[in-house]
């Protein structure tokens, strides 16, 4: 898969092993394929880049409730994004040991934009929070072209019949977990499960039909290539078990403004269009 696309995953800064980070990914595109191959496999070579860090992609709960896939995605070191799991990995497994947090989560599909970016940040605090509770520092991270891996699916207003499909698989998946599939015993949960990646939904009337775009040569952006000019330079942060509001806030904004300088620096290099625009929605 790496090698179809293909994918890239490009250092910008070293990090010490002997720190915990949280990497945030952007943007979520379709499959989070930038973050499922070039952060959380071999694929790219992440440990020769980041020796000593061993990454831990999170996904929404859901996704690990069928048997024998669940299974499948643990063993490649995939976690639950609740915080008890996030709390987890961070603080008990030692040094190295970081997670990566598709920040927009799957609601960024619906605004997805052939060459342009908007992603879900602004309201997106719970990680800011969790980096402070447990001392870690926070790691934007970018990937260029993630949204043009498939052509006609233009999200928000713009997006095809796959926006009006998200909300039904939505609506009907909570409708499902409501009904036929058994909760955690709440003897067996530690701490409340906060569930930092959302779904939501828009209707639209575009009628169009979800298609895989072919390989193409390194750096052609526009025609499905994904470049992560990733892994930004780390944010340091220091432990506060009870952040106030306005610690929160200051950190968030810092976050969000290296995130847009990862990518003013490097979109002429990994997004070489002058369509290529950033929305912090």
């Amino acid at each position: 898969m790496r090698d179809y696309y293909p994918i890239t995953l490009v250092k910008t800064s070293d990090l010490d092993p002997q720190k915990n980070y949280i990497f945030g990914y952007h943007p979520h595109g379709v499959f989070t394929e930038g973050a499922s191959i070039g952060l959380n496999t071999e694929a790219c070579g992440f440990s020769e880049k980041f020796p000593g860090i061993i990454p831990h992609l999170s996904v929404t709960s859901v996704i690990l409730k069928p048997l024998l896939y669940r299974d499948v995605l643990m063993s490649l070191g995939v976690i639950d994004v609740s915080r008890h799991s996030l709390e987890y990995n961070l603080t008990q497994k030692g040094t190295g040991h970081s997670v990566v947090i598709v920040v927009g989560g799957a609601a960024e599909i619906r605004e997805m934009g052939f060459d342009s970016y908007a992603l879900i940040v602004k309201r997106r605090k719970g990680f800011i929070k969790l980096a402070l509770q447990t001392g870690s520092d926070l790691v934007p991270v970018f990937g260029f072209g993630q949204n043009n891996l498939y052509r006609d699916i233009i999200g928000g207003s713009r997006v095809s019949q796959y926006s009006r499909l998200q909300l039904w698989l939505s609506n009907f998946t909570s409708w499902l977990r409501t009904c036929f599939l058994p909760s955690r015993s709440p003897i067996n949960v530690v701490g409340r499960k906060t569930r930092m990646m959302t779904t939501d939904g828009d209707d639209d009337d575009d009628d169009q039909m979800m298609t895989t775009d072919d390989r193409r040569p390194k750096n052609a952006c526009r025609q499905g290539v994904i470049d992560l000019a990733a892994v930004g330079s780390p944010i340091s942060v220091s432990k506060d078990e009870n952040p106030t509001q306005e610690e929160i806030d200051k950190l968030h904004a810092r976050y969000i403004d290296e995130l847009k300088e990862l990518y003013e620096k490097n979109k002429e290099n990994y997004h070489p269009s002058e369509r290529s625009e950033l929305l912090i929605i």
